[in-house]
């Protein structure tokens, strides 16, 4: 997008940088108030480091005396509009530049009000190390608000994965559009406040490049939420059936279940595999879930509309003859745990209209290679699972990720550790069924159900760390968390 903006429209280069650089000081400004403080300002040796260069400019300005750029290269080894940010620095601003390697610059360091992170941008390609990764140890170490040039040095802008020393941001200012990295895990925990800063890239320009990843917001939440009209009963709302909770397992089912009904299914059916008759399922059994014996009958119950088919299900003969039914049945699908274990084993095809909820476990199964492998580049990932499935992906995780074929992947940016849980899963999935009964689209109905998850997390989380969180506390915040979007549209 920058070169197309620069080659293809004629805004040059030193321009998008001044905004750019303008526009963090602005958040520094508005964050730290207007009492001049001690400003280090870390430059690298690229576009990173010129937008620096354009930040203390601005910020001395402001008014702020105290401001000092330090280098992490040779200042006379840079080029282009970076030369430029420099020479506007050092030339009008009459502002000075040390040597990264000065003892001196370590004690400023400590001493600093505020550091500002412009060593390596997007193009990072290597773990930073030299005098560049010593500058970021010292800067982490510092009691100052640090703020990071477009994103964290350290961190990949289109994964989020990180190796070496990562600089600890209080505040991004990303340029643009707000960058894949920021919103994944790690490096989402390096990130800080996140704001997306304006340069001017042409909006013909943006749309015609396209994004790799949408960042779902709670307007958009909210406008997928189903209304729930006055005079509606049970059956306008769907009917969900859960297909799972052998011996010793009822419980996922019966938390898959609660999720249903507390995103608003009219009604939840159990269907219990055969292995399940001899246990006592009556002591976990909400009053309003009803029972289907898949063992006297050899069906599944005929009136859901959406099922949800795996947790707790097992891989024995019971459990595939259960999965099969489902499959066979041409109704759709939520395919969670043992179900998707089974179909990693199988590759059996699912119908295009299936939800996938797997964990990177679970994903990694599924596409035969390392958790590893999945985390390490978790958009990539989502896209492979589409790929190989053809269904609704939910890939879950701190930030879920949610796609569907021909589109991008949208980002969930949402999550407590409260969610950390067992059972936390198999509610989930009960939600996205729930949603699918009362209309939802697959891919609107994965959106909102992972939303409304993580939202029920932070409503539990009370004590910032979610610790002793229940899986049924999740499931029964799911309501609140669907009553606090709806505030937002007016609704009761």
């Amino acid at each position: 997008m920058d070169r197309r903006t620069i080659h293809e429209v004629g805004i040059s280069g030193s321009v998008l940088m001044e905004a750019a650089g303008a526009g963090t000081a602005r958040l520094i400004l508005q964050r730290q108030g207007l009492t001049p403080g001690k400003v280090v300002v870390l430059c690298g040796g690229g576009n990173n480091g010129g937008d620096g260069y354009v930040v203390a400019r601005h910020l001395s300005d402001a008014g702020w005396t105290d401001v000092v750029c330090v280098s992490s290269s040779d200042p006379a080894r840079l080029s282009g509009d970076a030369e430029w940010a420099r020479g506007l620095w050092v030339g009008a601003s009459q502002g000075a530049v040390l040597s990264g390697g000065a003892s001196s610059v370590r004690s400023k360091l400590a001493h600093a009000d505020v550091i500002v992170d412009a060593l390596v941008g997007t193009g990072l390609s290597r773990p930073v190390d030299g005098l560049a990764g010593s500058l970021i140890g010292w800067a982490n170490e510092s009691r100052a608000f640090r703020v990071a040039v477009d994103l964290p040095s350290g961190l990949r802008a289109d994964s989020g994965d990180v190796s070496g020393v990562v600089f600890r941001a209080d505040l991004t200012a990303t340029y643009g559009i707000s960058k894949v990295g920021l919103h994944q895990w790690p490096g989402a925990g390096f990130a800080g406040e996140v704001q997306v800063v304006t340069i001017g890239l042409p909006r013909r320009v943006v749309e015609s490049v396209g994004a790799i990843a949408r960042l779902l917001t709670e307007l958009t939440a909210a406008a997928l939420l189903p209304p729930r009209p006055r005079d509606g009963h049970k059956g306008l709302f769907g009917h969900v059936g859960v297909v799972g909770g052998r011996r010793g397992m009822e419980g996922a089912a019966v938390l898959a279940a609660l999720g249903a009904l507390r995103s608003g299914a009219g009604l939840v059916t159990w269907n219990r595999p055969s292995s399940a008759q001899s246990v006592d399922s009556e002591v976990v059994r909400p009053a309003e879930l009803m029972m289907h014996d898949l063992a006297g009958s050899g069906e599944l119950d005929g009136r859901s509309d959406v099922l949800v088919v795996g947790p707790g299900l097992g891989h024995d003969g019971d459990g595939q003859d259960a999965m099969e039914l489902a499959i066979g049945s041409g109704r759709s699908l939520v395919v969670d745990a043992d179900g998707l274990n089974m179909v990693a084993l199988t590759r059996r095809r699912l119908p295009p209209d299936t939800v996938v909820t797997p964990h990177p476990a679970e994903a990694a199964r599924l596409l035969g290679c390392s958790v590893r492998e999945i985390q390490g580049d978790r958009i990539t990932s989502t896209q492979r699972l589409v790929d190989r499935l053809g269904t609704t992906v939910v890939l879950k995780g701190a930030a879920s990720l949610v796609a569907e074929p021909g589109s991008p992947v949208t980002i969930v940016p949402a999550g407590e550790p409260a969610l950390s849980v067992a059972g936390s899963g198999d509610v989930l999935s009960g939600v996205i069924a729930g949603l699918r009964a009362q209309g939802l689209a697959p891919y609107d109905a994965s959106r909102l159900g992972v939303f409304l998850h993580a939202r029920a997390g932070t409503r539990v989380g009370l004590d910032g760390a979610g610790r002793g969180a229940l899986a049924t506390d999740i499931a029964g915040a799911v309501r609140l968390a669907a009553a606090d979007i709806a505030a937002t549209r007016g609704w009761r």
